[in-house]
């Protein structure tokens, strides 16, 4: 329980850095190419992610992110890892949560579509921490 206490720590503080990019968003000039504006925004989430690495947020998790590749000749979807590694009874263990960039539900090159693909963000996690939620529940309940 201790695990998915760090889990949901480390996914509260993305989901706070989420929604309070939204004025960042709003007042950001789209007048550059769509591909600029992605690789603003991947910068952005880069940064978040790098900053939950490095900070000591749980001392019984180590949390590591990895970039999934993708064709940035065209606007395609962009895949994170989150990792979470831990050890357990001297075994190490590792979880992995994947987050998606929806680039390809864009629908234009302006703040409204940005945050919209923000909001999709947001959702997932969201979704991530009510999970962890619901097994801490569950481990009580049992």
């Amino acid at each position: 329980m201790e695990i998915n206490n760090c889990i949901i720590l480390a996914l509260e503080f993305m989901l706070s850095k989420l929604m309070s990019v939204v004025p960042i968003i709003e007042s950001h000039e789209f007048n550059k190419s769509i591909h600029c504006n992605i690789a603003w925004y991947e910068k952005f989430m880069e940064t978040v992610l790098c900053v939950l690495t490095k900070s000591e947020l749980c001392k019984c998790v180590k949390f590591n992110f990895y970039k999934i590749k993708n064709n940035c000749e065209v606007v395609s979807n962009r895949q994170y890892i989150l990792r979470a590694e831990y050890t357990i009874d001297k075994c190490k263990k590792k979880v992995d949560i994947p987050l998606d960039l929806s680039w390809t539900k864009l629908t234009r090159n302006d703040a409204v579509s940005f945050v919209g693909i923000n909001g999709y963000m947001v959702d997932q996690v969201n979704a991530y921490i009510v999970s962890y939620n619901t097994m801490n529940i569950e481990y009580f309940v049992n």
